[in-house]
This record gives C-alpha cells, sequence and structure tokens, in this order.
C-alpha cells in the first residue's frame, strides 16, 4: 500500500525544486544582461594600448589620403558696396532707402551670378571656358543688414581664381548698372592672387581621422566586452550563477611563483622531486639498489 502523504511530499519537493531551478535561471539571465560602468571603464584602461595605435593609425591614413586623393584649392575674392542711387552722396538717407539697399544687395547676388555676367567674363579671359563652367567656380555671400557683397572664386589653380574674380569685379559693375535701374556698385576690396590654399585642411584632416578611429575602437571593444558572456573568474561563477566557491584548481604550468615553490615531475623515472626556495629533495629512484637519500649511490 502506498502512503499518499509520502506522494504529496515528493511531489511538492520536486515542484519547490523546479521553481527553484526557474527562480535561478531568471535571476542568471538578470544579472548576464546587467551592465555596469566600472568594468567596461577597466576593459577599456586595460586595452589603451590598442585604443591609441588604432586611433594613430586612422589618423595618419586620413592625412596620407587628404595629400594624395585631395587637390587643394584657392580662393580669390573682391568686395563691393552696392547702392540704390546714381548719386551715392546724398545727405538725407530715409529707413526706406535702407531697406531698398539691402534688397538691391540680395538683387545683385542674383545677378552675378546669371550666365549673362559669367558670359562676359568668359570673354573678357579669353581662355575657352563657358559660363556653366564658370559659374560652378563663384559664390556670392551678401553681409546680413549690410550693403555689401562679397565674391568668391575657388578653383584649383590660384592663377585662374585670380583672373576670373578681376574678370567678374570688371564686367559686374556696368552690367548691374544696366540691370538694375537706378542703382550702382562700387569695389571695395580688389581681388588678390591667392598664395595658400584654403582647402584641405591638412590639420583637420589629421584630428578628424583620430578622433574616429578612437571613437570606432571604443565602440568595438564596448561591444565585444557586452557580448562576451564567458567564466573568466571566481567573480563571475558568483555573479552568473549565484553559487559559492569553495575551492580553486591551481595552473600547475604556472606554478612557479615568487616565493620560489614548484613541483617537477619525472614520468620517464617514476620518481618526483619538488623544490621550495633553496632547499630541495629528490626520492630515490626504485631501479639503484642503494644510495644516500639524495638518490646518489654509495
Amino acid at each position: 500500500m502506498v502512503n499518499n502523504s509520502e506522494i504529496k511530499t515528493d511531489y511538492s519537493a520536486e515542484a519547490s525544486k523546479h521553481e527553484y531551478a526557474r527562480r535561478l535561471e531568471e535571476k542568471t539571465k538578470a544579472k548576464r544582461t546587467e551592465i555596469t560602468l566600472m568594468p567596461i571603464i577597466h576593459e577599456l584602461i586595460r586595452k589603451l594600448w590598442l585604443i591609441g595605435i588604432v586611433a594613430l593609425i586612422c589618423g595618419i591614413g586620413a592625412d596620407i589620403y587628404c595629400h594624395l586623393f585631395i587637390a587643394p584649392t584657392y580662393l580669390s575674392s573682391f568686395t563691393a558696396y552696392v547702392n540704390n542711387a546714381k548719386q551715392p552722396n546724398n545727405d538725407t538717407l530715409t529707413n526706406s532707402d535702407m531697406q531698398a539697399r539691402i534688397r538691391i544687395v540680395k538683387t545683385y547676388s542674383q545677378v552675378i551670378k546669371s550666365k549673362a555676367v559669367m558670359q562676359a567674363a568668359a570673354e573678357k579671359m579669353s581662355n575657352g571656358h563657358s559660363a556653366n563652367e564658370l559659374l560652378s567656380y563663384v559664390q556670392v555671400e551678401p553681409a546680413s543688414d549690410s550693403e555689401i557683397i562679397t565674391v568668391n572664386v575657388t578653383t584649383e589653380n590660384p592663377d585662374f581664381s585670380y583672373e576670373l574674380a578681376n574678370a567678374i569685379a570688371d564686367v559686374a559693375p556696368a552690367y548691374l548698372e544696366d540691370v538694375v535701374e537706378g542703382s550702382s556698385m562700387r569695389i571695395i576690396d580688389s581681388p588678390e592672387l591667392p598664395t595658400s590654399s584654403v582647402s584641405p585642411v591638412y590639420a583637420r584632416w589629421l584630428i578628424g581621422g583620430f578622433a574616429g578611429g578612437l571613437i570606432l575602437i571604443v565602440i568595438i571593444l564596448v561591444i565585444r566586452f557586452i557580448r562576451d558572456d564567458t567564466v573568466k573568474n571566481e567573480n563571475d561563477l558568483e555573479n552568473y550563477f549565484s553559487l559559492p566557491v569553495v575551492g580553486i584548481i591551481p595552473d600547475m604550468d604556472n606554478a612557479m611563483s615568487a616565493n620560489g615553490y614548484s613541483y617537477n615531475y619525472d614520468y620517464n623515472y617514476y620518481n618526483y622531486s619538488y623544490g621550495y626556495g633553496d632547499y630541495y629533495y629528490k626520492k630515490p629512484s626504485k631501479k639503484t639498489s642503494g644510495g644516500d637519500e639524495d638518490g646518489s649511490e654509495k
């Protein structure tokens, strides 16, 4: 006859065991997905040598790419003053006149970049460039709340930039006065021959490559650290599985420590020896007929 109370007790124990296993698994998963900042910082500090090498390689690579594959460009520019009257020396200047001049500045900015002005500049240069080609080199920047405009010419040849800026400065005032009735334009600063390139900025490429490599390697190391769920030491066992560590098996290959303690096994002669500091003892071999304690024959 089977005792029902024993069956119930066994069933309850089995259920408690499964419930404990389930809770332990949930706790383990929660601890595995928990991300703390200090271990990540320690890992990054440990890999500082790798971070520095990768960042340095990326910075040098960006600088080399900039020197080899990006052509330098040169800028030549001039500034002009815009007025909405034929006679700029007018003693009376109202607010409406100022607003009209600002509107004319915006109008001039659009007219200077027209095909007609570019065609006139191309004819003055006589170097075979079309109006559309010259237009891609020119930028007009009107000053905010001012009657000043700046015309920038950027090309890969310093002489060509200077020549094109001079051509536009020569043909633009007369052409714009004919198109925009009752206005005038005077050159303030004439174009100058550029002596150095404006782009690329090599220092910016070097710093940008260094920073990009630094950010990239840090992201890779952090992702690898987060995705790594291997157990490395006894602390990981306690954190992952909530189980105490009662013993650790030492690595016999690295048994020699700072105090000079080590083991040495001789499997060929079926004897062993061990040493501690300067003291050394060797067990006599079974093959010897007699000898001292250190294994030497009498």
